[in-house]
């Protein structure tokens, strides 16, 4: 289901799902590592929180002039929290991949690539702030990490301010009353818990805690946004002379929000984010299109052509931050020209390193914006 579009109707609003790989797709084609806001072919969940509403017209996010962090986002922007939806195919659910199976990605994503990986990640990143010598998050990051490396029994998420605390313990009682051992739970449930675990280490809930709200996985995102800047500029360009009323100009942006889903900072490391970020501008789609298993392009862009959602919303799952998301944006900007509103739903709350959060949307907004307004200037000194 890598490029597998899902059109829903809810009420008055049309969801339509691409771009990101689902997590069965990531299984087939790198072994997964986290998946993005949908989880597996039978299930599409949506997992996120706040919702940012574009209206149309007002989206070309690198042409315009700087906005103050708190002030004047209304027009633009609406955030609004909203549930978790679960929309279940009638289909049998697929086995569970379980993690204690040698040889496999989720084995050593469980008993290595977390401890060794991503954790020593977020001490590395987080030495001077969030993690530093002798505070309390640093402690429980250790003890984490001598969990994952001991493969101990796995324990419930303690009352750190979280709202899903009550639904974590839910998830986790069978595996806690049963003394499962990390290795040995089922492998989404392995990694959702694992990262949850870390917002926990860390604070993030915790409101009398000084690191309430801080991201640990910031400085991955931001060295992944740094690095998509220059692709960033050719995009703005490629969006400059887009056309709504042309098909080939429509099907172009999606296939941009497609293939810059390939910068997934829990798997490749920021500095190869410039590399994976460039390769969306291949000029052979031809030959991109051989890596598709599924394009259902030609029918979402008929739709969308169609007028039929000239007073609805379109909904885009955000998957990663980074260069993803900016593709991702870009292709917001051009469904609104079709469409009265664009909604991007975004997760909750860090996860997987590199999936989008309500305040990476401002930050990659604002980082695109001074972008602008630097080149601009450094433009009109060289004159």
């Amino acid at each position: 289901t890598f490029n597998n579009t899902l059109l829903q109707e809810r009420r008055d609003t049309r969801m339509i799902r691409f771009g990101g790989a689902t997590s069965t797709g990531d299984v087939g084609r790198r072994g997964g590592g986290g998946g993005g806001g949908t989880t597996t072919t039978t299930t599409t969940t949506t997992t996120s929180r706040f919702n940012f509403t574009v209206a149309p017209g007002k989206f070309a996010f690198w042409m315009r002039q700087s906005r103050h962090r708190q002030r004047g986002r209304r027009d633009t922007f609406a955030a609004a929290r909203c549930c978790a939806s679960t929309m279940v195919r009638r289909r049998s659910v697929p086995p569970k991949i379980f993690s204690n199976v040698e040889g496999t990605w989720a084995h050593d994503t469980v008993s290595r690539r977390l401890h060794e990986d991503i954790l020593e990640r977020v001490f590395d990143d987080n030495r001077n702030d969030i993690a530093k010598e002798g505070s309390e998050a640093r402690k429980m990051l250790k003890k984490l990490r001598e969990e994952l490396k001991m493969n101990e029994n796995v324990s419930h998420v303690e009352e750190d301010g979280g709202e899903d605390v009550t639904t974590w313990k839910s998830i986790m009682r069978e595996h806690v009353e049963s003394k499962t051992r990390w290795q040995d739970l089922p492998w989404l449930d392995a990694e959702f818990y694992f990262y949850r675990r870390v917002l926990s280490a860390t604070g993030y809930f915790n409101r009398k805690s000084t690191n309430f709200g801080k991201d640990p996985f910031k400085k991955d995102k931001t060295r992944g946004l740094e690095a998509s800047l220059k692709p960033a500029v050719n995009l703005a360009k490629r969006l400059k002379a887009f056309d709504a009323n042309k098909e080939a100009d429509l099907k172009s942006m999606i296939y941009v929000s497609l293939w810059g889903n390939r910068a997934d900072l829990s798997i490749w490391a920021a500095e190869d984010a410039e590399k994976a970020a460039g390769e969306y501008e291949s000029e052979n789609e031809d030959e991109d299109k051989k890596a598709l298993l599924t394009d259902d392009s030609n029918a979402l862009c008929a739709y969308l052509l169609s007028g039929e959602l000239k007073d609805k919303s379109v909904s885009l799952i955000v998957d990663n931050a980074g260069f993803e998301l900016v593709c991702d944006l870009a292709l917001a900007d051009a469904l609104t020209a079709v469409c009265n509103k664009v909604v991007l739903r975004v997760k909750a709350h860090p996860t997987f390193v590199s999936d989008a959060t309500f305040e990476d949307i401002w930050e990659h907004v604002e980082f695109l914006e001074s972008a602008s307004i630097r080149g601009s200037k450094n433009s009109k000194e060289e004159k």
